[in-house]
């Protein structure tokens, strides 16, 4: 969370290096700036079907794809690694190690923006979903990003 992940993934696109696949903004666009959690949990599983099934097709036709997916869990890392490399596709995780302070400072600075294809978290929030994290051993990410 904040950790720079949408930033990375919009200059790639930018680029003309991959598309950019956002949940966020994906479920923001379809519930209005101000889903209630009940909609969010309700339209999750299927938001995030509906783009592993549109970043297969992109993949089958050779374009990169990011996911501004938090693979929070390893079962979760492990799983979508297995599932994409069953189909043929060549797999990045890309881990960013940034500090908890760095982290704050940018979700204010989002919470602060007019950016409507993110959402904006509470500080209590950030620490929640923190705490539901599992930072990925070495042998679990390709690629690092330190900040």
């Amino acid at each position: 969370m904040a950790s720079g992940k949408t930033t990375y993934a919009r200059r790639k696109e930018a680029e003309g290096q991959a598309i950019f696949l956002s949940i966020d903004a994906l479920q923001l666009s379809v519930l209005g700036p101000s889903p209630t959690r009940e909609q969010l949990d309700a339209s999750y599983d299927g938001a995030r079907a509906y783009q592993f099934s549109l970043a297969l097709t992109l993949l089958n036709r050779g374009i990169d794809v990011y996911f501004d997916w938090g693979l929070w869990q390893k079962a979760e890392r492990q799983r979508y690694k297995r599932m994409l490399e069953q189909q043929g596709v060549e797999v990045d995780i890309i881990y960013f190690d940034v500090p908890a302070a760095v982290r704050m400072d940018r979700n204010a600075q989002r919470n602060r923006s007019n950016d409507d294809t993110s959402f904006k978290i509470e500080p209590h929030d950030v620490r929640h979903f923190d705490s539901l994290y599992e930072v990925p051993s070495e042998d679990e990410y390709d690629v690092l990003v330190a900040d």
